[in-house]
């Protein structure tokens, strides 16, 4: 595990090896997948009992991440400068190690948060982007383009988790926009007319 570790700061550096380097024991990377995808656990964010939250946030995190390999794994071939040697788990698990960050969540404001994970996100992809490429030796570009390919993919994840959010009220603010937006339909439907303008 020491390994697993080292590897993640130094990635999380931009220091890069080849592909054949992330080689570990096969639980050490999803022990951490499902270390990171319990990290939301900690804000709060949803009103359900731990368990459920716990299990939301874990099947959420391996879902991405999951297809995120596939896809790219697949897309990376097309690049003809990697042929599929390795897999990608290891070092697509690693990149997301910054996620662990968010356990900061509790003691920053909401607009600060919004800032702070809009920044981690951006330099999550920015990482991936460089960690791909130089591991595999498929060129940035061509990977850039993957991960934006992926997009409709994991926004379809992302979509499925917020519609069962919204049917087991888990969300607060996801339920305070959909009343938001119920009270917007109904004040502009048309109102029946009263007895007097009959």
């Amino acid at each position: 595990m020491r390994k697993l570790l080292t590897d993640a700061f130094e990635i999380a550096c931009f220091r890069i090896r080849p592909l054949d380097h992330y080689v570990y024991p096969f639980w050490q990377p999803m022990l951490w997948l499902s270390l990171i995808s319990a990290v939301p656990v900690l804000t709060g964010a949803l009103q359900a009992s731990l368990p459920e939250r716990l299990l939301f946030f874990e099947l959420l995190g391996w879902a991405q991440v999951l297809l995120l390999t596939i896809f790219l794994s697949w897309w990376l071939r097309l690049g003809q400068r990697w042929k599929g040697e390795g897999s990608l788990f290891p070092l697509t698990v690693l990149c997301h190690s910054s996620a662990l960050l968010l356990v900061l969540a509790p003691v920053l404001e909401t607009g600060a948060f919004l800032l702070f994970k809009a920044a981690l996100s951006i330099y999550q992809v920015v990482l991936l982007v460089v960690a791909l490429s130089r591991a595999t030796g498929v060129t940035r570009g061509h990977v850039a383009i993957g991960l934006l390919a992926s997009a409709p993919t994991i926004l379809l994840v992302l979509l499925i988790s917020q519609q069962f959010l919204l049917q087991s009220g888990w969300s607060p603010t996801l339920n305070r926009m959909a009343a938001e937006v119920e009270a917007a339909r109904q004040s502009g439907r048309p109102q029946p007319p009263t007895p007097e303008a009959r």
